[in-house]
């Protein structure tokens, strides 16, 4: 929902025509910004430095969220927390030997990538869970750790903390027991197609948003604080993450 208002506010605000779309699913997403036929995203870092590291690179940042709860600092990131079940035994991450986890997707930096590289960091192989399972998406992924078919599983911080918000008696049914991260905060990318001067309009209106009412009711939404200037090199802890876990 957040996305679709704020179509309409830089629509008005950057005086750009913007046309919405949402029903994209994540693969039509990116091969629609591929092809051009979208020329502003909001990306996860993965595909994002994906098409920054192409000879020459068809999008650029335009900025990323600061979330407002206190654990991000006031800083463009965010977590991937390993939760169990609030009765499981499970203490550390080294317990979780021989558990078995569910993963939303492979290609899912926050709930698959992250934990493979971890697991290298932690001097661990393949061989350090009975099983993986593909959930297809963090919601089912939180859900297979609730009805106990897994140990585990990595989430989103952002979508766990809307989760808890959302469900309060979630407190009561999981622990965090290990946090990956902090990881740079998806970015909003632009076409480098797209004309600089409407580029710059677009950036300079998600830099200010948090300087208007509507524009703070907006980003609270999404629990957000505001929209900062970010760097490709922001991004490296995703691209080290990515090769740790080709290694697995």
């Amino acid at each position: 929902m957040l996305t679709a208002l704020l179509a309409d506010y830089l629509q008005q605000e950057a005086d750009v025509p913007i046309q919405f779309f949402d029903s994209l699913d994540s693969n039509a997403h990116y091969l629609a910004l591929a092809e051009g036929k979208v020329d502003i995203a909001w990306s996860c870092g993965l595909p994002y430095t994906l098409f920054a590291d192409q000879p020459t690179p068809s999008i650029e940042l335009l900025a990323a969220p600061i979330h407002s709860a206190p654990r991000y600092q006031g800083k463009a990131i965010y977590f991937s927390d390993l939760i169990v079940r609030a009765d499981s035994p499970i203490q550390i991450f080294e317990e979780l030997r021989g558990s078995r986890w569910a993963y939303n997707e492979i290609e899912s930096f926050s709930g698959y990538r992250l934990m493979l590289a971890h697991l290298v960091e932690q001097g661990e192989d393949a061989d350090f869970f009975a099983d993986a399972v593909a959930s297809g998406g963090h919601a089912q992924s939180l859900q297979a750790v609730l009805e106990g078919s897994v140990e585990t599983a990595a989430i989103d911080s952002t979508y766990l903390d809307w989760q808890l918000e959302e469900n309060p008696t979630l407190h009561s049914q999981i622990r965090v027991i290990d946090i990956i991260g902090p990881n740079p905060a998806p970015p909003w990318v632009i076409r480098r197609a797209v004309p600089q001067a409407i580029r710059e309009r677009i950036r300079a209106t998600l830099l200010s948003l948090h300087q208007s009412d509507l524009g703070r009711a907006l980003l609270a939404m999404s629990a957000l604080d505001s929209f900062v200037l970010v760097e490709d090199s922001a991004y490296n802890r995703i691209r080290q993450v990515a090769r740790l876990s080709e290694k697995m």
